[in-house]
C-alpha cells in the first residue's frame, strides 16, 4: 500500500544557498520525473522548502542576495519545478528572482510587467511538462490562472 502524503519538505542548508548549489533539489525532481504520469500528477503543489541558517537574519529571505542567486539558478535551470511547489514557495522563489521589495511584514512589491514576463517564460516549461504527463489544455489554463492570481494578476 502506498502512502498518500499531502506535503513534502525539501530542506536547503545555508551552505547550499551560499554555494548556489541546487543539486539536491534537481536530484529530487529528476527522481520524480521517473515516476509514472499519475504519480507525477498527484505531486502538483505538494512540495515546500525549508531553508535553514537564516533564522537570525532580520530581512525577508527573498531580500537576501545569496538566496536570490540560488532561486534564480533553480528556476532558470528547472522552470518546470513551479508545478511541484506550493503557492507560498512559488511566491518566495519568484519574489527572490525579481528582487521584490518588502513594503511591510508579509507584504511585498514586485514590478508587474517584469512579473508577467517572468511567469510567462517559466510557465511555458511547466506547460510542456504538464502536457507530456497527460494534463489537458484546460487543466494547464487553470494552473496558469491560479499561478497568476496568487500575484494579483489575471
Amino acid at each position: 500500500m502506498k502512502a498518500n502524503f499531502d506535503l513534502f519538505i525539501l530542506t536547503v542548508m545555508r551552505k547550499e544557498v551560499e554555494d548556489t548549489d541546487i543539486s539536491n533539489i534537481e536530484e529530487t525532481f529528476a527522481d520524480i520525473l521517473k515516476k509514472n504520469n499519475n504519480e507525477i500528477r498527484r505531486l502538483k503543489a505538494k512540495y515546500t522548502l525549508a531553508v535553514s541558517g537564516y533564522d537570525l537574519n532580520k530581512r525577508e529571505l527573498f531580500e537576501i542576495e545569496e538566496f536570490r542567486e540560488w532561486a534564480r539558478k533553480l528556476l532558470s535551470e528547472n522552470p518546470e519545478c513551479i508545478f511541484f511547489f506550493n503557492p507560498k514557495i512559488i511566491r518566495l522563489l519568484v519574489a527572490a528572482c525579481l528582487h521584490a521589495e518588502s513594503i511591510q511584514p508579509g507584504v511585498m512589491h514586485i514590478n508587474p510587467p517584469l512579473l508577467r514576463e517572468f511567469l510567462n517564460s517559466n510557465l511555458t516549461e511547466a506547460s510542456q511538462m504538464m502536457h507530456d504527463i497527460g494534463f489537458s489544455e484546460e487543466e494547464f489554463k487553470k494552473f496558469e490562472k491560479n499561478t497568476y492570481s496568487q500575484f494579483g494578476l489575471t
